[in-house]
């Protein structure tokens, strides 16, 4: 997640010009934990390296995340929440806890779902790291291979 994060913070930073801070969260993810990456973009100079409380877009890599965390927590007002996930969009909105649909209709969450894993696994150079990273949430199970 940490890499990922420093990823996509270069990649804001090189095609749109707005200043990063990114501050990773060491330490939870060698204990096999959730890790978190924050990052803060402004045109202006930006001071704030720190957690954050007050979020407007939230990437989850982790399609089980609602098992052992809230990452709805601090959304604001029609924030943004990205998943990976695969399957039917219908499939991943029933798996969601009732909390959390709640908290998505209250707060007018924008929800997507993107599967990196499959995107992953149609090149040939990435579909080893595909299979060993692709974690499967308790919504998408079914009793057929995978794929």
């Amino acid at each position: 997640m940490i890499t990922t994060g420093k990823n996509v913070v270069m990649t804001v930073f090189e095609l749109s010009g707005l200043q990063v801070k990114a501050n990773p969260k060491y330490g939870s993810e060698k204990k096999g934990q959730p890790t978190t990456f924050y990052a803060t973009m402004s045109r202006d100079r930006n001071k704030l390296v720190s957690e954050l409380k007050h979020v407007n877009v939230v990437l989850s890599p982790d399609p089980n995340v609602f098992r052992h965390s809230n990452p709805l927590a601090g959304m604001q007002q029609g924030g943004v929440f990205v998943i990976q996930a695969e399957g039917e969009p219908r499939d991943l909105w029933r798996g969601l806890p009732e909390w959390a649909r709640q908290t998505v209709r209250e707060k007018q969450i924008k929800v997507y779902m993107l599967d990196g894993f499959g995107i992953a696994a149609r090149k040939p150079r990435m579909r080893s790291c595909a299979t060993a990273c692709r974690a499967r949430p308790s919504w998408a199970r079914s009793s057929g291979p995978r794929r």
